[in-house]
């Protein structure tokens, strides 16, 4: 069974099985693989072709979401669900995301010294802000997912 790390706060990274896979994956990968982890819902394939492509038709933008699926099912057949309509991330396999813990841990009415200091230590930056450096479309993205995550 393969483990899943998804840090998010500051510079993006992918841990996979103890290995980082970040730079390998191409950046609208990452991007997908992201905003799912970070919405936890299934999203219809062209809601995120919409999202990655905004400026071109939407036959063409399905096509480019198509041709990234066999990388993601390839690199993560265990944490993502992918039909062909909807492609949603499996939170029932094992996997952390710094975003998520952060918040879990804020919401605890009352953390010791040492909780603390270990939710602050996942906060190493803004969340999002390497995915808008990445292109002007990409950024839409962390705009969509700063709004589902409000």
């Amino acid at each position: 069974m393969s483990n899943l790390s998804l840090q998010l706060f500051g510079q993006p990274q992918i841990i996979h099985n103890q290995i980082n896979i970040t730079r390998d994956l191409p950046i609208k990968a990452r991007a997908i693989l992201i905003y799912l982890a970070v919405t936890s819902q299934p999203q219809t394939r062209l809601w995120l072709a919409s999202l990655l492509w905004p400026d071109v038709e939407e036959s063409r933008a399905l096509k480019n979401l198509r041709d990234i699926l066999p990388l993601l099912r390839q690199q993560f057949p265990e944490h993502l669900q992918i039909t062909r309509q909807t492609l949603a991330f499996d939170r029932e396999r094992p996997y952390s995301l710094d975003v998520e813990q952060f918040q879990h841990q804020l919401q605890l009415a009352t953390l010791t010294d040492e909780q603390r200091y270990e939710t602050l230590n996942l906060y190493r930056g803004n969340f999002g802000g390497l995915l808008c450096t990445a292109g002007g479309t990409v950024c839409r993205m962390a705009d969509a997912v700063a709004g589902a995550a409000a």
